[in-house]
């Protein structure tokens, strides 16, 4: 792989770790001579003045480093729709999937991605498109997933699923998730859904707390997939949350489209870890 040569770093704000982490980073890379660059957040945590908009920083480096936990990956992806740039991601708090690299061992992966022996996987997104009345007024795209969820005083929440125009089942629950098999080890694993490799293309729909027993999570192929959520309930409190970062509030009768996003998230892997290995230190079953 060719060794980046710009580098940016986004931080998770106002945190005393990544303070320190950005200051060592920035040290780190000044005495290689590669240029970086802060999105303003960081750079005001960091109490250095010179910045750029984030949406403008991406497309001036060929590495993005993300200092946080897996939120600050998400909002990272969203920046990245539609670009090729890497991230690095490095865990500064706990429990972390995306986050393969803890705090203490980014500059000895660093020292290997500048000497450009680094692997990077390409993970899978989303699309949405949600419709109302016949018109599109919200188009999203998530790394994770897809979530219809009640509020806290609504009553169980009524979706008609259609899997390329043919009905499959309509859920009675507390909500639905879409997900990514990135996503598989978020709200989706949370909600008994299976784990599946970010390796793969798939859909995986997981009901959340079903009246039925019987509605289980299916995994579906995501190629040439195109799935249809149509809102049943009369309630006002349905909310479409994306990625567990952005909300929509939904009406009866809405229509979200869902399929395989023409994006990727390229995601620089940890040198001396495989999935298994991460899986393994991040659900603690080396304990067991």
């Amino acid at each position: 792989m060719n060794p980046p040569t710009s580098i940016g770093i986004i931080g998770k704000p106002h945190q005393e770790l990544t303070r320190t982490t950005v200051l060592d980073l920035m040290r780190f890379l000044e005495a290689r001579g590669i240029e970086y660059h802060l999105d303003r957040d960081t750079a005001e945590t960091c109490e250095v003045d010179q910045w750029i908009a984030k949406n403008q920083l991406v497309k001036q480096v060929d590495l993005l480093i993300s200092l946080g936990g897996d939120g600050t990956v998400l909002g990272v992806a969203r920046l990245l729709v539609g670009q090729s740039t890497p991230i690095l991601a490095v865990n500064l708090g706990r429990l972390g999937f995306l986050t393969e690299v803890k705090v203490d061992q980014i500059f000895e992966v660093l020292e290997e991605v500048l000497a450009g022996h680094y692997r990077v996987d390409h993970r899978m997104m989303l699309c949405a498109h949600v419709h109302r009345r016949g018109e599109c007024f919200g188009s999203h795209t998530v790394l994770n997933d897809i979530v219809i969820n009640k509020g806290a005083l609504a009553r169980i929440i009524e979706l008609e699923l259609m899997v390329n125009e043919q009905f499959v089942t309509q859920y009675r629950s507390d909500g639905l998730i879409v997900s990514t098999p990135t996503g598989s080890t978020a709200y989706n694993l949370a909600a008994n859904g299976p784990i599946i490799h970010p390796s793969l293309t798939n859909m995986i729909i997981t009901p959340i707390c079903p009246h039925m027993l019987t509605n289980r999570s299916i995994v579906i192929p995501a190629d040439g997939v195109h799935l249809s959520i149509n809102v049943k309930s009369h309630s006002s409190d349905v909310m479409l949350t994306l990625d567990g970062q952005v909300g929509v509030g939904l009406q009866t009768d809405d229509i979200i489209h869902i399929s395989k996003s023409d994006s990727v998230i390229n995601m620089i892997t940890h040198p001396n870890k495989n999935y298994y290995a991460i899986l393994k230190e991040k659900m603690k079953w080396a304990e067991i």
